[in-house]
């Protein structure tokens, strides 16, 4: 009897692991498509960026980890907005996509932080299934980085800035 429920609990894991993986995007999946706002109503796509690398940021403003990382993307963007990658004419391009459901919230810190690159809002949470964005990119955690190729593949996902320059890194 022990045995089997020994052989029951290791297979409820082992299926467990599984699932999750399959909640996650693959590297070489096709990168969900997208549409949100910036700050001024004007809609901004994925598709913009269509034979670009571009590094897609989901964060949030009340995410104290979304907040802690921003120095060091502010960073990796200074350093990588002009730096070739592979086979690329252009530095790679950022999107931040925030899951602010308080656009003034949210507006206030893009006004103290002066990001340099596009910042959209679809103004829908994250959590609870409810923001279609997330949910295309399968999101357990903000912030999330994700690196998209130049043909709309991704190449590598994570949830630190430090772990993302080591994707680009990769991908040379």
């Amino acid at each position: 009897m022990k045995r089997l429920l020994f052989v029951i609990a290791t297979l409820s894991l082992c299926l467990s692991v599984l699932a999750e993986e399959e909640q996650k995007l693959r590297i070489g999946d096709i990168a969900p498509a997208f549409t949100a706002q910036d700050t001024l109503g004007n809609n901004i796509s994925l598709s913009d960026y269509k034979g670009k690398y571009v590094i897609i940021d989901f964060w949030a403003s009340w995410c104290p980890d979304c907040r802690r990382e921003i120095p060091a993307l502010k960073k990796l963007c200074k350093k990588y907005e002009k730096t070739k990658l592979g086979k690329e004419k252009a530095g790679i391009a950022f999107l931040s996509v925030s899951f602010d459901h308080d656009a003034e919230s949210w507006k206030s810190l893009l006004r103290k932080e002066r990001f340099t690159w596009p910042q959209i809002s679809n103004g829908i949470p994250w959590k609870k299934n409810m923001n279609p964005i997330a949910q295309a990119y399968k999101l357990h955690w903000i912030p999330t980085f994700v690196l998209v190729s130049p043909e709309g593949r991704i190449c590598g996902e994570t949830i630190t800035v430090s772990e993302l320059e080591k994707i680009i890194k990769a991908t040379k």
